[in-house]
């Protein structure tokens, strides 16, 4: 297994001030791909981020409430070595 960081994504930043508004995902939970993981609030619109490839949430490090910017780490993944060489690595 590996770990791989889960942040807030870059595209987010024209939407101004973001806030987690509502993990999806438990810590320790399996989830797969496409599913939406955690719900940002921002000025504009509450915006579910999915999930790119399957994995585990080992630890959230911004809970519900956190301010966050595009780029801050919201939580970490765990992924099998096939994903991380086939989904991510690449």
């Amino acid at each position: 297994m590996r770990e791989v960081p889960f942040s807030v994504p870059d595209e987010m930043a024209s939407y101004g001030p973001e806030l987690v508004h509502e993990w999806h995902v438990a810590t320790g939970s399996e989830f797969a791909e496409g599913i939406p993981l955690v719900t940002i609030e921002t000025e504009v619109a509450r915006i579910e981020v999915m999930s790119r490839f399957p994995g585990r949430l080992k630890e959230i490090h911004a809970g519900v409430g956190y301010s966050a910017t595009p780029g801050t780490q919201l939580a970490t993944l765990e992924v099998t070595d096939w994903v991380y060489d086939n989904q991510i690595g690449e």
